[in-house]
């Protein structure tokens, strides 16, 4: 971890708190909109999103998006799911191959994430970083799977779909929104629960996400793995992922994916102050859940996992 990448990431999250206090200023005056909590908010296809983090014109561009490659692939999660631990590991996956990975976002404004530009393509619209990354490319979305491009419904482009246990996923994002303003401050861990089984959270319901991927489960080109999963047993993740996206790997290189992607060590390259790793951890809802919190969501977990009986949420 160098000294520039700690003072940046200090910088980055002093500027994160600057933003949510102008944001909640912003709302109060009536010049930015909110609704469950959400600042800046608006819908895209019923969709919660926040113009804050969301780029409306992309969103949209997104559902006609025709420009894959061979080798592309679809990090297809739900919001605060292991998104950057799974596209990490697949990132190192293919560095022991000497190949570097161009990591893209689909309807985010942040158009690239560590992501070379090829300025010689000629790319025009909302979505021309894509196109002017090269591969192989990574496309990371939340959004669910019918507002994904037809080619990949079509099973014509590779998917991974990571998931994780909902009781873990709602603590982290109460979190990991309040960070940068998305959701303002003075909304309560209990009511954001309220809103999370409601369905009225930026991206919509968790269970209407899984169910939107559901029926394709089975596809060719989808891969679904376990946040929780690759936690317990990284080595076994790394293997199937390594076979999925075609790359044969040795032991050695195989336990250096595993060694560089363990949660100590990212949280040394990366900083103390990355907003994307915050604990790593799973199971934490076991301390951060009252008692009746736990029990509201274990009847809605019952009630919403009718229908999921191939679904089977691990909760270490």
């Amino acid at each position: 971890m160098t000294l520039f990448n700690e003072i940046l990431n200090r910088v980055v999250l002093i500027c994160s708190y600057v933003f949510s206090s102008l944001t909640r200023f912003q709302v109060f005056i009536g010049y930015k909109k909110a609704h469950f909590g959400i600042a800046d908010y608006y819908e895209h296809k019923g969709i919660p999103q926040s113009h804050i983090i969301h780029n409306e014109k992309r969103s949209v561009a997104m559902l006609d998006y025709d420009n894959f490659r061979p080798d592309d692939i679809i990090l297809f999660t739900y919001i605060k799911s292991g998104t950057h631990f799974t596209r990490d590991v697949i990132t190192s996956i293919y560095k022991e191959k000497g190949i570097q990975v161009s990591s893209c976002f689909f309807e985010l404004n942040v158009p690239t994430f560590l992501t070379p530009s090829d300025k010689t393509i000629k790319a025009t619209g909302p979505l021309a970083h894509l196109d002017r990354a090269p591969s192989p490319r990574i496309f990371t979305t939340h959004l669910s799977w019918d507002l994904l491009p037809p080619k990949v419904r079509d099973c014509k482009v590779k998917v991974v779909h990571c998931s994780r246990n909902p009781k873990d996923v709602v603590c982290s994002m109460f979190e990991f929104l309040r960070r940068p303003g998305v959701l303002l401050s003075y909304i309560s861990f209990d009511q954001f629960l309220d809103w999370f089984t409601q369905g009225n959270v930026l991206y919509g319901s968790y269970f209407d996400f899984v169910r939107s991927w559901y029926p394709h489960r089975n596809n060719s080109n989808v891969l679904h793995i376990q946040y929780e999963g690759m936690k317990k047993d990284l080595e076994l993740s790394v293997r199937r992922l390594a076979k999925f996206i075609d790359i044969e790997l040795s032991q050695e290189q195989i336990d250096r994916v595993v060694y560089d992607n363990t949660f100590k060590n990212k949280k040394k390259e990366k900083g103390d102050y990355h907003a994307m790793y915050r604990r790593g951890q799973s199971g934490a809802w076991r301390n951060d859940l009252s008692e009746e919190q736990i029990q509201r969501m274990d009847r809605w977990i019952e009630r919403e996992m009718k229908g999921l009986d191939e679904f089977h949420l691990l909760f270490d």
